[in-house]
């Protein structure tokens, strides 16, 4: 017997990527308005951080002189942990968040090293934001059971010619998600206000955070 309804709804995976990319982008703006505040503070524009999705290159974004640093959130697979024929089931994805810097040889001395100082450095803002308790389940209570980092890799883009070097550091974030199928009404989900740039993926945020 075939399904009866249009099934246009997104499935809680694609959910849950973007709700993280919500949180990381609304997370790194306020960080970029603290760090503008602090007269002292170097490398203000460190934390100027934008967000993609699912763009691998975010080098390549046209009319931008300099795209980085940024952040790429990619699907990468799930799991399902048991499958006993009921209509929600336990599921167990991976992401990965690439976080991009770049260095050059003009007043920065080594480009390859600035860029994975910088790499890095965006690295720790995105830990330090998923794992704050707050988001312990990512706004999206009774539908994420948990979410917890689980790698980071760092690495380099080795193609790039020239006097800019990029850097990156790959986490790899984890989380435990009920999923349904076929769509069925289910619990409210807390999603973070954005809107995503059909060209390049980027997230632009478009209303404040809900309360949790």
């Amino acid at each position: 017997m075939e399904v009866k309804e249009l099934l246009s709804s997104p499935d809680n995976v694609e959910i849950v990527r973007d709700q993280t990319a919500g949180i990381l982008a609304l997370e790194l703006q306020n960080q970029y308005k603290l760090a503008k505040e602090e007269s002292e503070l170097t490398g203000v524009e460190d934390y100027n951080v934008k967000v993609y999705i699912e763009n691998n290159e975010p080098w390549a974004v046209q009319d931008e002189e300099n795209p980085f640093p940024a952040i790429n959130i990619t699907f990468d697979k799930y799991t399902i942990d048991t499958d006993d024929g009921s209509n929600d089931r336990i599921v167990t994805a991976l992401y990965n968040i690439d976080c991009y810097a770049s260095g050059n040889y003009t007043g920065e001395g080594f480009a390859g090293r600035w860029a994975k100082i910088k790499s890095v450095k965006i690295a720790r803002l995105v830990r330090n934001i998923l794992q704050a308790a707050n988001y312990r389940y990512l706004k999206l209570r009774g539908v994420v059971n948990s979410q917890h980092i689980v790698s980071c890799t760092s690495g380099e883009i080795r193609d790039n010619e020239g006097a800019v070097k990029v850097g990156v550091q790959r986490i790899v974030l984890e989380v435990e998600f009920h999923e349904t199928s076929p769509q069925v009404d289910g619990d409210i989900l807390e999603e973070m206000g954005f809107v995503c740039s059909d060209e390049t993926g980027e997230v632009l945020l478009k209303i404040t955070e809900k309360e949790e």
